[in-house]
């Protein structure tokens, strides 16, 4: 009998046409699926986005392998400014903006603490929401504008801390405190004046504000240190900050003579139609009793020139400087 050498032929083109058949069919079906699939919303697309920029805990860091710091707790300060109160409450755009912006770092090892300012000029990515608190775009636009898209404290306090972690490639911030302005004054007074010794010039505020000056301002005159900003110069909010993080360190190095954490705790009591803080008490002892050590700003320059100052800053030199602050060599 006579084989029929054309069968494997056909069987393996059956085969292929068949697997063919699969292949399109799953395709078509895939399709059929995702034309019937709701489209992704822009919140959706851009928190995608945000999660491509996130380290994680463990990276690998010029040879060097580490993992984020154990003992260390991260709390997120906002001096608020320009709030609106004559507006109704809940409107957004009417809460005001975080002038100043203040990152604690505790180090629950060494009982210290570290302060790492950021520039309200910082350009850098911010959530848009409408009147209604849908979200719009996220687009790159002044830090300090992500408060403002809030219909409340609260919301501020969330929406500022997540621009901020994204900022710092996804680095846990816990608890949040943010201040207006206004409560400076009634801070200062419940702490008896605030006793400074200056050290650079700031006679352009006040002639008695020289270098090596030592001073006791109350609260009028403290909040009126910190607001002041010359905006025809360039890098003028970045000075501001400066002044406030200096000065918020004046306050933690004295808060151990002045009571500690029930200190404190009748302090906060007083400010409280000015403060909102989820930070918890624990945290909040801690303030009173660490001792205040270095302060790091964001590195990078101020552009621009005047009101329209915009901070751009190093994206290499901040790596390094979040490897430093959060890191820790694997052991």
């Amino acid at each position: 009998m006579k084989t029929n050498k054309r069968y494997p032929f056909f069987i393996a083109l059956a085969i292929i046409m068949a697997c063919l058949a699969l292949f399109f069919a799953v395709k078509f079906v895939d399709a059929l699926i995702d034309r019937f699939k709701p489209p992704k919303t822009p919140y959706e697309q851009y928190l995608e986005q945000a999660q491509t920029r996130e380290w994680s805990k463990t990276i690998t860091y010029k040879g060097q392998k580490m993992h984020t710091k154990r003992d260390l707790t991260t709390l997120l300060l906002l001096g608020i400014d320009n709030v609106q109160v004559t507006d109704p409450k809940g409107n957004i755009g009417t809460g005001g903006r975080s002038d100043a912006i203040m990152l604690l770092l505790l180090d629950d090892t060494k009982k210290t603490i570290s302060s790492f300012s950021i520039s309200r000029d910082t350009q850098t990515t911010v959530e848009a929401y409408n009147h209604s608190g849908e979200f719009l775009y996220a687009g790159n636009m002044h830090l300090a504008l992500q408060y403002a898209f809030a219909d409340s404290a609260q919301r501020g306090c969330y929406l500022a801390k997540k621009a901020i972690s994204n900022l710092l490639h996804g680095m846990y911030i816990g608890g949040t405190m943010s201040m207006t302005m206004d409560a400076i004054p009634t801070v200062v007074d419940a702490m008896g004046g605030l006793k400074l010794t200056f050290d650079q010039d700031f006679s352009d505020i006040d002639p008695a504000y020289k270098k090596g000056a030592t001073v006791v301002l109350n609260g009028t005159q403290a909040e009126s240190f910190v607001r002041y900003r010359d905006k025809e110069v360039t890098g003028s909010a970045e000075q501001r900050v400066n002044r406030m993080e200096w000065l918020a360190g004046e306050m933690f190095k004295n808060l151990s003579n002045l009571g500690g954490s029930t200190f404190v705790d009748e302090v906060l009591d007083k400010a409280k139609n000015y403060i909102y803080s989820d930070i918890n008490v624990d945290d909040l002892k801690k303030l009173s009793s660490y001792k205040y050590t270095e302060a790091y700003t964001l590195p990078g320059e101020s552009k621009g020139g005047g009101i329209n100052d915009v901070f751009i800053y190093d994206e290499n030199a901040l790596q390094e400087l979040i490897v430093q602050l959060f890191y820790e060599p694997v052991q």
